[in-house]
């Protein structure tokens, strides 16, 4: 089951949202304000944030940036959602590290086709974030014989 961070200071988005977000059988943590967020995500680690971009008195600019700054949610996906339509709004919340950019008002099954995406982007992340931070207890030995076909500037080409 995913873990959602919802964030808008709207409250009747939230609850409809948050519902949507449930039946598609996630657990949904809901905030009003960023830095509300912030201490959430200091204290849990999410699978997806979604935030509103309009909030006051910090955006959902800001509580991307502060996120992105905690190590163990660079990987994690984050959606902005918000009524602003303009491409530079798009593009400056990409710039800030959002995977994603969601209209309001929401289309109920698009809301969700999205967020199961991100969900899907998360668990292949965590995947292969955990693949490669594997302890080892002894070191790996590999015998092979080889033989150099090939040297140029990008390396070396061999057969084993």
């Amino acid at each position: 089951m995913a873990l959602i961070l919802l964030v808008d200071d709207d409250q009747d988005f939230l609850a409809v949202a948050s519902k949507l977000l449930s039946h598609m059988g996630a657990e949904v943590v809901t905030c009003t304000s960023a830095m509300e967020a912030l201490e959430q995500a200091q204290k849990r680690e999410f699978d997806v944030i979604i935030t509103d971009a309009n909030m006051k008195p910090h955006t959902g600019y800001e509580l991307i940036r502060s996120i992105k700054a905690i190590p163990s949610y660079d990987l994690i996906p984050i959606a902005m959602i918000t009524g602003r339509r303009e491409k530079r709004d798009v593009e400056r919340a990409v710039a800030i590290g959002a995977q994603d950019y969601i209209v309001k008002p929401i289309d109920p099954e698009r809301f969700i086709q999205k967020v199961q995406e991100l969900v899907t982007r998360s668990e292949n992340a965590r995947r292969t974030a955990r693949f490669g931070e594997v302890p080892l207890e002894e070191v790996a030995k590999l015998s092979a014989a080889v033989v150099i076909v090939g040297l140029s500037e990008s390396g070396l080409l061999i057969d084993s």
